[in-house]
């Protein structure tokens, strides 16, 4: 389950995902997700370097470009 699956969880594209109540290990467990679903490795750090949804959707297109 990811992050915008929780029920009840309403995330905007841009709030930070720390600010919102993600941890470091939440963090790593989200990266590890969507380094599955995406089918490309993704840096252990993602989410503190593009730390909203937004950037981490960019940073993901453009490594899969």
């Amino acid at each position: 389950m990811s992050l915008l699956e929780v029920p009840g969880t309403i995330l905007s594209a841009d709030v930070p995902l720390m600010a919102a109540g993600l941890d470091s290990i939440a963090a790593t467990e989200f990266s590890n997700t969507l380094t599955e679903r995406f089918n490309t490795k993704l840096p252990q750090m993602v989410l503190f370097d593009y730390p909203t949804i937004r950037a981490v959707a960019r940073f993901i297109a453009k490594k899969k470009a």
